[in-house]
């Protein structure tokens, strides 16, 4: 029975109508700016060429390919070149809406395990439909990528992505300006005579501005050192991956590797519409097995940040451990893990590699990747705070994200909510009869998610 990703992909098709509409109409809030100028078309095969470039992510361009007759009579491909009003800039990621006949894409999310997830689901990449996919500067083309080489959609630069609806997109981030997309239509030599294969195209664009409420857009997957039994028969995979970006606290992506004893790797890259801003940070939650935290599993567990292809920080689950933290995961508990980054970064990597050496099966969950307000700094005057029994203590902490304010909470996670103030306001408990740790997170009115808490503990002192 084969364990992965899409034995249980379901479309969730009312959703689905939902997120596209929202997000063709900028929901979001942020600025999308589409391609509205038919640079290039074959005419003879392709139909409702306009539709790729009116803005609206619900209508198609149609572009079709045939194999023939006997020694290629007859056949063609087909293409489409979408163009911007202006030059796009280097490192700027369009995202083109596209949809195969051939479940292309469903294989091509995977990246590097493309080839294995074809054998895996069935789908032939080399000889039957196959598309290219091309970021032109006038007629030079500066990035292109092929499906029958899934290799090529194996870097920073070329992904297959996701949305939480199913919705696939190409997301491709040229290191020169650009000014236009072309794709192209084929079909292969296996596929025999006398068939056609259509792929539409919705349109494509990119995201700019600042976002107040910055919520994870798209997901992909990868992998390195995986077979075929592997994928098949030993459980490695990523399976409901979209669940990590869904913004439900519940559900929850699987990142598996099975139960092997060879050095291998599955990561999860989650993707946000614009870059986050230098007073903001990152929140993980992830779950794991308490098993494996005993063979050592927070050292093979790293979250890497990425502006574009630059990557701007790198590090291990257990350098960002509290003992908090480390209690929750323990006790088999979803730990919401900080992890502050040195600059502006639009994507997260979640990486985890193989135990060696021990027969468990390995998997993380993950919940969630979110950009959240600045981590809360307390006040100096507020460490190690020392009161008298019976009497209350004044607690200050201050954010750097204009705007945010500061929940002051009794635990960990979950827990009671105190109170709620503005960053550098004070603070004061009830009165307090023992030693007792409160929690304070940063928040910005109107967005999902707050930052990780942090610990302030109060000293009770006994009366005399």
């Amino acid at each position: 029975m084969v364990n992965f990703t899409f034995r249980n992909f379901i479309f969730k098709s009312i959703f689905c109508l939902l997120l596209v509409c929202s997000i063709g109409q900028n929901a979001l809030g942020q600025t999308q700016t589409f391609p509205t100028n038919l640079v290039d078309i074959d005419t003879d095969h392709v139909v409702n060429g306009s539709f790729a470039v009116d803005g609206d992510l619900n209508t198609t361009a149609e572009l079709e390919a045939n194999s023939g007759l006997a020694l290629g009579i007859g056949a063609y491909n087909s293409f489409i070149e979408i163009g911007y009003d202006t030059p796009v800039a280097a490192n700027t990621t369009t995202f083109i809406r596209i949809d195969t006949q051939d479940e292309l894409l469903r294989v091509l999310l995977g990246g590097g395990l493309g080839n294995l997830l074809g054998d895996v689901l069935g789908v032939v990449l080399i000889g039957n439909q196959e598309f290219t996919v091309e970021a032109r500067s006038g007629t030079t083309t500066v990035l292109s990528a092929d499906s029958s080489d899934p290799n090529t959609f194996d870097s920073p630069r070329v992904r297959v992505v996701t949305d939480v609806s199913g919705a696939m997109y190409i997301a491709m981030t040229p290191n020169q300006s650009y000014s236009s997309i072309r794709i192209t239509n084929n079909i292969g030599s296996l596929l025999g005579l006398g068939n056609t294969r259509t792929l539409n195209v919705r349109g494509a664009f990119y995201n700019s501005g600042a976002l107040a409420c910055n919520d994870p857009l798209y997901t992909s997957y990868d992998g390195d050192g995986l077979s075929l039994d592997l994928l098949q028969l030993g459980g490695a995979g990523v399976n409901n991956p979209e669940n990590a970006i869904d913004n439900d606290p519940n559900s929850f992506s699987e990142l598996s590797l099975g139960v092997l004893d060879v050095a291998a790797s599955i990561e999860q890259i989650v993707y946000f519409g614009v870059p986050s801003q230098p007073t903001e940070d990152f929140k993980i939650s992830l779950r794991v097995d308490p098993t494996l935290l005993a063979l050592g599993v927070v050292n093979n567990i790293t979250f890497e940040a990425y502006n574009g292809p630059t990557l701007v920080s790198s590090s291990s689950l257990s350098s960002l451990l509290n003992l908090d933290l480390l209690g929750l995961l323990q006790g088999g508990a979803v730990a919401q893990v900080p992890f502050d980054v040195a600059g502006p970064a639009d994507r997260i990597v979640v990486r985890y590699t193989s135990l060696l050496g021990v027969n468990v099966f390995q998997r993380l969950d993950l919940y969630d990747v979110a950009i959240t307000p600045g981590i809360p700094v307390i006040d100096a005057a507020s460490e190690n705070v020392e009161v008298c029994e019976g009497e209350s203590a004044s607690l200050v902490a201050t954010t750097a994200s204009a705007g945010a304010e500061l929940r002051w909470y009794d635990s960990e996670v979950g827990g009671n909510l105190l109170a709620t103030t503005a960053s550098g306001e004070t603070f004061t408990t009830a009165a307090l009869s023992e030693d007792t740790t409160f929690y304070v997170a940063s928040f910005l009115a109107g967005c999902t998610e707050e930052s990780g808490r942090v610990a302030v503990e109060v000293t009770v002192n006994p009366l005399p």
